[in-house]
């Protein structure tokens, strides 16, 4: 009974003497340096054979993993409930994605899930916002909501729900956000994925100045 033998490693670079035996009446290398350091340690010629391999398609333009971002309060009226519903469309729809919260309010999140992160909250994320491919924020209100402006500012578009001072502030679906339901029926997971052309962000002029 013949068998044959993949060798896999730069032997000669191990010190490691692969198996012989006159049962092994074929050597198979993986890669050209595995094939001569055997070769080398043993006089033996094995056969190149690069080991098969075939990259994952991605569909549909989908990025590898969806990077999103929170930084806020937890509570109920801030959206954390809401949160965990947009994991679950993303868990539903098969996306890889991770959601990174930073927030020191986490008790009522769940721990069960291995797709959402919870960091320590820090006054400077502006780095991680600007690598990220959203910033959420899923309040039942909000009266100006600095993290949605500051996302704008540096480029990122944003998933919020529909309140009102969005649009003021110049929030605009299929633009520059994804607004959803407050209810988080309908989730446009595709459209997310498929992400937002670039786009340039002018905050309201503030008038501070005639205040002061």
């Amino acid at each position: 009974c013949s068998s044959d033998l993949v060798l896999h490693g730069d032997y000669k670079k191990m010190g490691i003497v692969p198996e012989r035996s006159p049962k092994i009446t074929r050597y198979i290398g993986v890669s050209k340096r595995a094939c001569e350091s055997f070769y080398e340690l043993t006089g033996i010629k094995a056969d190149l054979v690069y080991n098969p391999f075939e990259a994952e398609k991605i569909e549909g333009g989908e990025k590898k993993i969806l990077r999103l971002i929170s930084a806020t309060r937890l509570s109920s009226e801030k959206g954390g409930g809401r949160i965990v519903s947009l994991c679950n469309a993303l868990d539903k729809a098969g996306v890889s994605y991770e959601m990174h919260v930073y927030s020191n309010d986490v008790r009522r999140m769940p721990r069960n899930m291995p797709h959402i992160f919870y960091h320590e909250p820090t006054l400077d994320i502006e780095r991680e916002i600007a690598s990220a491919d959203y910033l959420v924020q899923l309040s039942d209100t909000e009266g100006y909501c600095y993290s949605v402006i500051e996302s704008l500012m540096v480029g990122t578009p944003v998933i919020v729900t529909d309140c009102p001072v969005y649009r003021e502030l110049g929030v605009i679906d299929g633009e520059n956000a994804f607004v959803v339901d407050f209810d988080m029926n309908n989730v446009p997971v595709k459209k997310i994925l498929k992400g937002l052309p670039k786009f340039r962000y002018e905050p309201v002029e503030d008038c501070w100045d005639r205040i002061l």
